[in-house]
């Protein structure tokens, strides 16, 4: 599974990671249209709301116990799929 993490991050800068999300269709095009019409990379604009987000709502980190079974709850759940 490691193989598979290194390749996702590959091109990337170092802490940054590649991720899916699903968002309502009206949303994404509004804020493709706003970063259309602001000339900015749509990835910056998420940046921005991301940043503002957190910034009003500061969250403490997950318990390494709890994170660990949430990630092996993922990382079985994607070896499911590639069955």
């Amino acid at each position: 599974m490691d193989n598979n993490k290194d390749s996702l991050n590959t091109g990337l800068p170092p802490g940054w990671t590649r991720y899916t999300i699903i968002i309502r269709t009206q949303h994404l095009e509004k804020l493709r249209a706003f970063a259309f019409w602001a000339r900015i990379p749509l990835k910056t604009v998420f940046e921005k709301i991301f940043e503002k987000f957190l910034d009003a709502n500061p969250v403490e980190p997950i318990p390494k116990r709890e994170k660990n079974e949430i990630d092996n709850l993922f990382e079985v759940k994607n070896q499911k799929k590639g069955e």
